[in-house]
């Protein structure tokens, strides 16, 4: 998926939009990320009036996209709807480094990717609940879906990541008395096909989709973590997703792509496949 394509001014209007309701509601914005992305892209606007930026400028202007894109896009799921725990969550996100790659503890930007996915459900117009019970819960009919994230910050931990959220999973099953609850797993691969968190170029935007794509595919082959969750068949799907600042040559449009890979685990027919396609709405935004 890729947002909308804004210009470095509405992205910095935004995200001071985006700043001034956090500080209204008590966060204090400067000494955080969203601060350093408010003087960058002040910076980047400036200069782009006057000279083109160098290329040290310009990897620096597409790394800093990616990572405003993220949080304008937790922003935009938050204003259709704050769930309750929302905020603390947002607070705890807003910490780490500058950029995903120079992060040393991945604590904070695991919240993110929290947000991350609970936006596209908000978005939808799904019911999300943000509590101590699962990462995300949303609420489809008459079932409750559980999703866990997780983010394995290498290859040797993928499975281990995959595992846990087995393990997870089946407590908030297990603690249903209802016997109603279903199980979503999401996996920021990120890490694991781009280790130093770099950058895409693509011809097109079509052929940087495409070759996103073909590596979230090979990743699928080479990991197979729906073999993971197949003796539990509560859970209804497992989502790739890795988000990347990318160039479409062409265009010469500096862009982030939001690219997904649904792993459908349940049979297509009956409630639970029904359940899940009612989620597709959600999922289609990716």
């Amino acid at each position: 998926m890729t947002p909308e394509v804004l210009t470095s001014q509405q992205r910095l209007d935004r995200l001071d939009a985006l700043r001034e309701l956090l500080e209204r509601r008590g966060l204090r914005v400067a000494p955080t990320r969203v601060g350093q992305y408010l003087k960058a892209l002040t910076q980047f606007v400036a200069l782009a009036g006057q000279r083109e930026l160098e290329h040290h400028e310009f990897d620096d202007y597409l790394f800093t996209l990616r990572e405003v894109d993220e949080l304008l896009w937790v922003f935009k799921g938050l204003r259709v709807h704050e769930p309750a725990g929302a905020l603390e969550k947002v607070e705890k996100a807003l910490g780490g480094q500058r950029f995903s790659s120079e992060d040393l503890n991945s604590t904070a930007r695991n919240y993110l990717f929290e947000l991350r996915i609970a936006s596209y459900f908000l978005q939808a117009g799904f019911k999300v609940e943000m509590g101590d019970e699962a990462d995300l819960t949303v609420r489809v009919d008459e079932a409750t879906v559980h999703i866990e994230c997780k983010r394995p910050e290498s290859p040797t931990k993928v499975r281990a990541r995959a595992k846990e959220a087995l393990r997870q999973l089946k407590r908030r099953f297990e603690s249903d008395v209802t016997g109603r609850s279903l199980g979503l797993v999401a996996v920021d691969v990120g890490r694991i096909l781009h280790p130093a968190q770099g950058l895409a170029v693509g011809v097109t935007a079509q052929l940087a989709r495409d070759g996103l794509r073909a590596q979230l595919l090979k990743f699928d082959d080479e990991y197979q973590l729906g073999q993971v969750f197949r003796d539990e068949t509560r859970i209804l799907s497992v989502w790739l997703q890795v988000l990347t600042p990318v160039l479409h040559v062409v265009e010469q449009q500096p862009a982030t792509r939001f690219s997904s890979l649904h792993l459908p685990l349940v049979p297509e027919f009956g409630q639970q496949w029904r359940i899940f396609n009612r989620l597709r709405s959600a999922f289609e935004l990716a």
